[in-house]
């Protein structure tokens, strides 16, 4: 019960750090609505995506994050939207959020588009300090912790996001909103919600009929914390099967599958491997992905191709 308390404290410090705050995904390039709002509709159907991290396996008081999005082009496919649900666990600390997505398309080339899109964000942050348990002698203030607390904040974000059937580029910044977060009767201030950018790019590269090489990138930036990076390079085999890895800078690395069956489904894995001064206190990360895409793509919802790469 120490190091859940302990866990509690180091959780609390990060946030009056202001390090990074937002939900990290291995699995990125499947799931980039929950990153950019102008991703929305981008796939020209009907599409489902949900990915569930258990981060730190092992780890007391260890992250869990469940992502739930889908998206769909409307209005003769000039503008998209979409909603993005987010559960998030840390410790003593966790947070719901719900986002609306609105993008608008610009059709620049015959395979080329441009989409500028915004969010609206209605987020849940709260603390389960009734959770705690303190043993006798450790000097804890009882009436601290049994009080749960619990806010509600709105925010927004935008993005611009450009794709053609072999690459894309994206940027967005989320928490537009300096919101703060505040508990207790003294009004303690736990978290100060920063503005977060994000950079994102992917490139296919077929080699013949049955390999498709297939890098991807995604920046993050947010204010008082280090930038980081995830360089992710994927094989894609007979337009089906992606092997592939992942190093995630000044944290860990990563090794994926994922597989196309055909109908729209698609089922992705990924496990990290630390290699901070955590990994003798964990087994590694999981993230699965289960996406479903509602139909085909058709061709005249910009002169795309099958298969789809992005």
């Amino acid at each position: 019960m120490k190091k859940i308390l302990l866990f509690a404290i180091m959780t609390l410090n990060a946030f009056a750090l202001k390090a990074q705050q937002e939900v990290e995904y291995t699995q990125f390039m499947y799931n980039k609505m929950a990153l950019n709002p102008a991703y929305a509709g981008s796939r020209d159907i009907t599409s489902f995506n949900m990915l569930g991290r258990y981060q730190w396996v092992g780890f007391t008081g260890a992250p869990k994050t469940l992502s739930l999005n889908v998206h769909s082009p409307i209005m003769n496919n000039k503008v998209a939207m979409g909603i993005n649900l987010v559960y998030d666990q840390l410790g003593l600390h966790n947070h719901t959020y719900l986002d609306l997505a609105y993008a608008y398309r610009l059709q620049i080339k015959e395979k080329l588009r441009l989409s500028i899109g915004i969010n609206g964000q209605v987020r849940r942050m709260g603390l389960n300090l009734s959770d705690a348990q303190s043993n006798d002698g450790l000097g804890i203030d009882n009436s601290l912790v049994t009080q749960n607390s619990a806010k509600m904040f709105l925010n927004a974000g935008a993005g611009l996001y450009l794709h053609h059937n072999n690459y894309y580029l994206g940027l967005s910044a989320q928490n537009l909103v300096p919101n703060k977060y505040e508990f207790g009767q003294a009004n303690a201030l736990v978290s100060k919600q920063y503005i977060h950018f994000a950079g994102m790019a992917g490139l296919a590269l077929p080699l013949g009929k049955n390999l498709v090489i297939k890098p991807a990138l995604l920046i993050k930036s947010v204010k008082n914390s280090p930038m980081q990076a995830d360089i992710n390079m994927g094989l894609m085999f007979k337009n089906a099967l992606t092997i592939g890895a992942t190093f995630r800078t000044g944290d860990s690395y990563a090794a994926m599958v994922a597989y196309e069956f055909g109908n729209g489904l698609r089922l992705g894995y990924a496990h990290d491997f630390t290699f901070t001064g955590l990994r003798k206190a964990n087994d590694g990360s999981h993230e699965i992905m289960l996406g479903w895409d509602l139909g085909k793509v058709r061709e005249s919802a910009g002169g795309y191709d099958n298969p789809r790469y992005f």
